[in-house]
């Protein structure tokens, strides 16, 4: 589908301009900013996908807006360590 295809282009455009932003800020390397991007957002949209049918993941409520918020914090601590 063009239009499906379009936007995965854009999406790949759009995150490629923020990860190598981060790398050139951060000093980090093109490749593990990638991969920490990628491992975050992959893992990010299959818990959303998995809520829909399961209310808890390692036991924090995946269905709930605490339950986000708590994985947003650990989102953030995660790259407070990573690019500190």
């Amino acid at each position: 589908n063009p239009a499906i295809a379009g936007l995965r282009e854009r999406r790949e455009r759009t995150a490629m301009d923020i990860i190598n932003a981060v790398s050139r800020q951060s000093g980090q390397d093109i490749d593990q900013v990638a991969g920490i991007s990628t491992l975050i957002t992959g893992s990010v949209s299959y818990l959303c996908i998995l809520a829909e049918n399961c209310a808890v993941y390692n036991s924090l409520e995946i269905n709930s807006d605490s339950g986000w918020d708590k994985l947003l914090k650990t989102i953030d601590f995660m790259f407070d360590k990573i690019f500190d």
